[in-house]
């Protein structure tokens, strides 16, 4: 009987069995949707930020993926008034 290699082994060599892979992509459909719903929750349309300024959007996303909330906040207060003002929820 073969044994599967440690997990460490799996993550350095980038081969994933099908279920960690799937489970991955959920985790990130997971954590968009959480993003969205921060967007919302702060008055700014995910949908208008992501078409008028992808990179920003990206990097938001991917930050927001790596920190707390409040982390996030306080990290890019500056920034979110002015998106809140240029890319509004139209129906709350």
């Amino acid at each position: 009987m073969l044994r599967k290699p440690q997990t460490a082994v799996w993550r350095k060599t980038g081969l994933f069995e099908p279920e960690t892979t799937v489970a991955m992509e959920a985790q990130e459909s997971s954590v968009l949707d959480l993003f969205e719903a921060f967007l919302r929750r702060k008055n700014i349309d995910p949908t208008a930020l992501e078409a008028g300024e992808p990179a920003l959007f990206q990097k938001w996303r991917d930050l927001y993926a790596q920190v707390h909330e409040e982390s996030f906040v306080m990290q890019q207060k500056f920034y979110i008034n002015p998106m809140r003002r240029r890319y509004p929820v139209l129906n709350p």
